[in-house]
């Protein structure tokens, strides 16, 4: 049984990853909680059961889960946003993260080893996400999100690479997933969500979708990317098992020309290895899997 919250930006996703977990021998119940750090966590004592599995959301901090271990009836952590470790002095907003180069030449955020029974999963699609893989005549690519300046400054270094760029940029500003304001018939402002079919219908007419990081590096766009069937375009991911075979981009904002070039070079093949990608390592069937596996590797 998989107790979780149905406001959940992303409920539907784990939902479904849980009940492919249940499918393949996974028996404890789960219950989503979303993340408390160790100065402010006050226990678990409404959940009142034996045994079972914390899902552990809105970590995007990137922070220690090791404390909810304190529990000893918590047999099994699944989370999203792998343990990072934030070396930026004397700023508590801000996120620096060391990297390193992987045995490909690519860069990566070190990831910080856990508990053994700590397992992290991506983060999946946001709730109503529904795209059309199969559209035809795709734009070159672009971005729909909310505006910040580190997201104005990179398209605007994308942009410089070309006399007429081919991408759409559609911004908004609002606090929160996909907020924007807007006055009703009576003048009075009211605040709406950016619906999840003009969103879904964006990322299944673009080739290549730019993922450029919010507060973490990880995003849902990332996962909604692949599901839709796009060219992932990315700067630098966390070293996690569900990234390693990841055909994403990286993005030379300096130099952007030649990242566009690589791209409709080998777009046919980027495509068809990120729908490949998405189906063993971040579906839901593939991620239910990999927590039944782990939860008997780990005895549970």
């Amino acid at each position: 049984m998989f107790y979780s919250d149905r406001a959940n930006v992303n409920n539907q996703y784990l939902t479904n990853v849980f009940c492919v977990a249940k499918t393949h021998g996974l028996n404890l119940p789960v219950y989503q909680i979303n993340f408390c750090n160790k100065n402010k966590y006050k226990g678990l004592g409404d959940i009142k059961c034996d045994a079972f599995v914390l899902m552990i959301c809105g970590n995007e901090n990137h922070e220690s889960v090791e404390h909810y271990l304190s529990d000893s009836r918590v047999k099994m952590i699944v989370k999203n946003y792998p343990r990072m470790l934030n070396i930026t002095d004397g700023n508590e907003t801000g996120q620096t993260y060391e990297t390193f180069l992987d045995q490909n030449g690519r860069e990566k955020f070190i990831v910080e080893k856990e508990s053994d029974n700590i397992i992290t999963i991506p983060l999946g699609y946001c709730n109503d996400f529904n795209p059309v893989p199969t559209f035809n005549h795709r734009e070159p690519g672009g971005f729909i999100g909310q505006w910040t300046q580190f997201r104005n400054d990179k398209i605007k270094a994308i942009d410089k690479a070309f006399d007429d760029s081919p991408y759409d940029w559609v911004f908004y500003r609002g606090f929160g997933p996909f907020v924007q304001s807007d006055v009703d018939s009576d003048n009075k402002k009211i605040s709406y969500s950016l619906k999840p079919k003009i969103y879904s219908n964006f990322m299944s007419r673009i080739e290549s979708a730019f993922v450029f990081s919010g507060q973490s590096p990880e995003t849902y766009r990332l996962f909604e990317a692949a599901m839709a069937g796009c060219i992932i375009v990315h700067d630098i991911l966390p070293d996690t098992w569900y990234y390693n075979d990841l055909p994403y981009v990286p993005c030379d904002f300096d130099n952007f020309k030649s990242v566009y070039d690589y791209i409709e070079t080998h777009k046919h093949d980027l495509k068809s290895l990120t729908g490949i990608w998405w189906q063993n390592f971040a579906s839901p069937v593939a991620v239910g899997n990999k927590i039944a596996q782990f939860a008997k590797s780990v005895g549970v």
